[in-house]
């Protein structure tokens, strides 16, 4: 996981990171190679681009949640009662 600081202006967004950021890198290198995109996002502003940022990177934790939910899925189907929770069974005739 890595970490992102962001300074955000009325005319400026500057953002620090000290790894690779995937979602990040993608969108830079999208405006550098598509002048439309880069007009489209850039042009509104740094909010804006701000908004897109967090987009971007909320979009990519979905398949990280998606794999830790089947996980508990697959452990609460292998032990019905892993967490000690009180458990009512309920049989409808």
């Amino acid at each position: 996981m890595a970490q992102i600081g962001v300074f955000l202006g009325k005319n400026y967004l500057v953002t620090v990171n000290q790894s690779d950021v995937k979602p990040l890198s993608a969108l830079f290198q999208t405006c550098r190679d598509n002048a439309a995109r880069r007009q489209d996002i850039m042009g509104r502003g740094p909010a804006y681009i701000l908004y897109t940022i967090l987009d971007r990177l909320v979009d990519d934790l979905f398949p990280m949640l998606d794999n830790l939910m089947q996980e508990l899925e697959a452990i609460e189907d292998s032990h019905p009662n892993a967490l000690g929770l009180p458990t009512t069974r309920l049989d409808i005739t």
